[in-house]
């Protein structure tokens, strides 16, 4: 079994507490980057830099990680991560759709023994189109999201994507 990790949103506008970018219009606010990331003397050591920071050790494993390279670069907590990842460059706002399924169709794996697990920021958008892509285009049956590793800065949207859209899109939502 393959299991292949693929982050979005997780660049420093949407995730730093740092001024200018807690006034992005990417942000996903303090609440959504404390819960995440951590807060205070734990910042970096929150849920998903720590998933992350687990994930990139466990290549050894069968897992591969690949993370979407914003164009402002990543946040703090997740540049070392990066370091150790697959880092597709998207472009400001653009999904590299072409890119990802490229990387992901290249080492001709089984799609049947891989399974995907999509991680980062913007859960009713960005993470929303990813999982669509890789159901689409890729044909993976085993795609997930974790309730706990993704985040969006209006709670209605996030709270509705996992408990709707991605039931009805056969994604399968993990809770813990």
């Amino acid at each position: 079994m393959h299991t292949i990790i693929i982050g979005d949103g997780l660049g420093r506008d949407v995730l730093s507490p740092e001024l200018p970018f807690r006034e992005s219009r990417q942000s996903v606010g303090r609440a959504e980057i404390e819960r995440l990331l951590g807060r205070g003397k734990t910042f970096g050591e929150g849920p998903l830099p720590t998933f992350l920071r687990e994930a990139a050790a466990a290549r050894d494993r069968g897992v591969e990680l690949v993370l979407v390279g914003p164009p402002e670069g990543f946040v703090d907590p997740l540049e070392e991560v990066a370091r150790s990842a697959t880092v597709i460059e998207g472009s400001d706002g653009a999904l590299p759709g072409d890119a990802l399924l490229a990387h992901l169709g290249e080492s001709g794996r089984d799609t049947e023994e891989t399974r995907c697990l999509v991680v980062g920021c913007h859960t009713e958008l960005r993470i929303a189109a990813l999982t669509a892509l890789l159901r689409t285009m890729l044909g993976s049956p085993r795609i997930a999201v974790a309730s706990h590793l993704v985040g969006s800065a209006t709670p209605a949207a996030h709270f509705a994507a996992l408990r709707h859209a991605y039931h009805s899109a056969g994604v399968e939502v993990l809770l813990d």
